[in-house]
């Protein structure tokens, strides 16, 4: 059994590219688990007033379809059996019935008081939902080749606002953190996040910041270009350990076009302005050859090709009212 919650992803959630960034996302995994604990009980809060604290160890996330603002979205989150005292935790993202992101993570409770970690026996999560391990391409366990040569990027103050409850900077902060340092960030997308936690990150602390363009040997997603390695330290302690997969953004449009006859054309492509030039160059569709000069009128961005050939077919279905509707919609967009 699965514990599942419903969500709009929000306007805020978004970067440039209207991507979910890395810590919004990781927020509605957590916040899901959160919730699952707070209807099957114990709750986090139960835990918390017992002096008992979940820390994260390590999270493994794979991205297969971007998430997109407005998105309505399924979290889905449930465990697996603790052993020792670690508490393993799973999760996936589904749009319209379609897993488009996984992750796995690992869990450890420690005692606010004594500093020590509990054990399995210790900690009741008998009534959580429990079902299989998700299934991740990228491994779930991971470590830096010694070879590997790293760049001091520069430090991060911790501030107020960074922490929570436990006094410490939250963990899903480190992933925006990480990610505002690669390269031409505004041109690509995350396909994988591999993070490891080994010392918290206190009020008022100075988290030295270092990269490894080149980390691929450690954590492959088979979607990625490319690996960033970063390792983080507290002082002199190891803070955290991370390697992000990303790709450059290709999307594909579907598109009208208002041929010089009045009427419309539809398509995808890649490549939206080397395509509506072929078209007006007689070197479209067979269609266009004799309607030029075409005008684009309609523009939409996917993904995948996939999702966009199934627009463009519910499209061409539409009576030429309601794709002049579609048109007038989509106007204010195509002056951007």
């Amino acid at each position: 059994m699965k514990y599942e919650e419903k969500y709009t992803i929000n306007s805020f959630d978004v970067d440039e590219n209207n991507n979910i960034r890395p810590t919004n996302l990781i927020n509605y995994l957590q916040e899901t688990a959160d919730h699952h604990m707070r209807d099957r009980k114990p709750s986090y809060y139960d835990f918390f007033y017992e002096g008992k604290a979940f820390v994260v160890i390590r999270m493994s996330v794979e991205i297969y379809k971007q998430i997109h603002g407005y998105d309505k979205v399924k979290v889905r989150t449930w465990v697996l059996p603790a052993k020792g005292a670690t508490f393993p935790r799973c999760y996936e993202i589904l749009r319209k019935g379609q897993v488009i992101a996984a992750a796995y993570s690992e869990w450890a409770v420690g005692n606010r008081h004594t500093g020590k970690l509990c054990r399995a026996d210790e900690v009741n999560v008998g009534n959580y939902d429990m079902d299989e391990p998700v299934e991740l391409s990228i491994p779930k366990r991971f470590r830096f080749p010694k070879d590997m040569e790293f760049q001091h990027l520069g430090e991060r103050h911790v501030f107020y606002s960074d922490c929570d409850m436990n006094g410490h900077m939250n963990n899903a902060n480190y992933y925006n953190m990480l990610w505002n340092y690669i390269p031409d960030i505004g041109q690509k997308e995350v396909t994988s996040i591999n993070i490891r936690f080994n010392h918290e990150a206190f009020l008022g602390r100075d988290i030295g910041i270092q990269m490894c363009r080149d980390a691929g040997k450690t954590s492959v997603d088979g979607k990625g270009e490319e690996y960033y390695g970063f390792k983080t330290d507290i002082e002199d302690k190891r803070n955290v350990e991370c390697v992000i997969g990303v790709r450059t953004i290709k999307k594909n449009y579907t598109y009208m076009l208002r041929c010089a006859d009045g009427s419309l054309y539809t398509g995808w492509t890649n490549d939206i302005e080397k395509r509506v030039e072929s078209h007006n160059n007689g070197k479209g569709a067979k269609y266009t050859r004799n309607r030029s000069p075409v005008e684009l009128v309609y523009l939409e961005a996917s993904d995948d090709r996939e999702t966009a050939m199934s627009i463009e077919a519910k499209i061409k279905r539409l009576s030429k009212q309601e794709k002049e509707e579609m048109i007038e919609s989509n106007r204010n967009l195509m002056k951007k």
